[in-house]
């Protein structure tokens, strides 16, 4: 279970709106960081979001994976649940209690 609110984040001359869930138990943060264009209530960003949430139970490294033919927009079909399964993926391994 865990529950959204909107705080401010301060950067540098300018205070941004963020969305904050923080999953019962949980002992790490995961900042999603959006571009020009996109936002936080963005239907992919959603998406994403929510499929980290519900990996509420993440367990650092980096790593980056390609997906062929996916745009910035990841409007591919299957692009995004690919990136949503492997972004849950890599919290999974490189995470832990």
């Amino acid at each position: 279970m865990y529950e959204e609110q909107t705080v401010p984040v301060q950067a540098g001359d300018v205070t941004l709106e963020g969305d904050l869930v923080i999953p019962d138990g949980a002992t790490g943060i995961v900042l999603f960081a959006h571009g020009s264009g996109s936002s936080r209530h963005s239907p992919r960003n959603r998406f994403v979001a929510n499929a980290l949430q519900a990996a509420a139970q993440l367990q650092a490294e980096h790593q980056v994976k390609i997906i062929p033919g996916a745009t910035h927009l990841f409007e591919k079909p299957g692009a995004l649940e690919q990136v949503a399964r492997l972004a849950a993926g890599w919290f999974s391994d490189h995470l832990s209690r």
